[in-house]
């Protein structure tokens, strides 16, 4: 017999490093390059609460070689929805980088992201940095409430990342 919380709530990870050719990549500023998607949904079964936690953090990989133009600010991100509250905003997210936030809503539903943590991933003998990675707390939840957990049960939560690259 398989332990009762398997049975009441299902967590589904999906994650995109790089754009493919079978999807078109999500539209970033101009001047900026798509670098990758990070997701998480979850689901339950009716009369429970769906949510995604936001630890672990969520890691986007950048292509090797990736140079950040850090004289690029990040402005008018979107951090929250729904009856979730904000735990970051665009001072947290660091020079070259753009953060597209977005997910469930409706209802008691809700969903935000944390900021995003540089990660060093790997570098040459030399010490430069030759691939680097942010890592970011995802959140969402269906809410509490009877009414909220009737029917199809389930939330999403997405960041999408896009960078200047120095040329």
């Amino acid at each position: 017999m398989k332990p009762a919380i398997f049975s009441i709530i299902t967590a589904s990870i999906i994650f995109t490093a790089q754009h493919s050719s079978a999807a078109p990549a999500p539209a970033c500023p101009q001047g900026l390059t798509y670098i990758g998607t990070a997701y998480k949904e979850a689901n339950a079964e009716p009369g429970h609460e769906a949510k995604v936690t936001a630890l672990p953090p969520f890691l986007v990989t950048f292509p090797r070689n990736f140079r950040l133009d850090k004289s690029y600010r990040m402005r008018g991100g979107r951090w929250a929805g729904g009856s979730a509250g904000a735990v970051a905003n665009d001072g947290d997210v660091p020079n070259g980088l753009y953060v597209m936030g977005s997910g469930t809503e409706g209802g008691a539903k809700g969903w935000s992201i944390g900021a995003p943590v540089l990660k060093v991933i790997d570098e040459d003998d030399d010490g430069k940095i030759t691939q680097r990675g942010y890592t970011i707390p995802l959140y969402c939840h269906t809410g509490s409430g009877v009414a909220d957990q009737i029917g199809h049960v389930s939330c999403n939560v997405s960041a999408v990342f896009c960078a200047k690259e120095m040329k």
